[in-house]
């Protein structure tokens, strides 16, 4: 039915496509079309480990719900078209979510949420854990998050880097 489980620590390290630009690649995709007979649900009990993907590390479209449980993950080093997450229609629960046992996030990289209700990421930092960049939202642009959800939990001793510019929707003005 579409139903992904790794009870175990998973890595997915140097992703790229064949032309090196990849707007679309991304460690874990999970996309449930039109013609699926049911949304695509990925999870990760273990801790997850994505690293240098020249893509998006996760990105869940169309009722697609991808899980995880502690996580470390960077993106590419041209942050201009790629993000740690991405929804688009489609829900990530980071270090959050049902079967989940919550551990220690260590990520960088923008996370993008898309102006439809259909979207939303969830992030639970516990204590340790840090994130650096910020949440894709352009007032006016088709990509930004109004009606889309970013929910954000953080506990004492976690750290948020508010950083800018790591992607073209979260540009640094001069």
């Amino acid at each position: 039915k579409g139903n992904v489980v790794f009870e175990k620590d998973l890595s997915i390290k140097n992703v790229q496509t064949g032309n090196k630009v990849g707007p679309n690649t991304a460690g874990i995709y999970a996309d449930s079309s039109s013609s699926a007979d049911a949304p695509i649900n990925i999870t990760v009990k273990g801790n997850l480990n994505i690293e240098n993907v020249l893509g998006s590390a996760i990105r869940a479209l169309n009722t697609s719900t991808v899980s995880t449980a502690g996580a470390t993950m960077s993106n590419g080093t041209d942050y201009s078209q790629y993000y740690a997450l991405q929804a688009n229609k489609g829900t990530i629960n980071l270090n959050t979510g049902e079967g989940i046992t919550a551990g220690i996030l260590d990520v960088t990289g923008d996370m993008k949420v898309t102006d439809n209700k259909a979207s939303v990421i969830n992030v639970n930092m516990t204590k340790g854990s840090q994130w650096t960049g910020a949440v894709s939202n352009i007032p006016g642009s088709t990509y930004n998050a109004p009606a889309g959800q970013f929910n954000l939990t953080m506990a004492d001793g976690s750290v948020w880097n508010h950083e800018t510019g790591r992607s073209v929707d979260t540009l640094k003005t001069i």
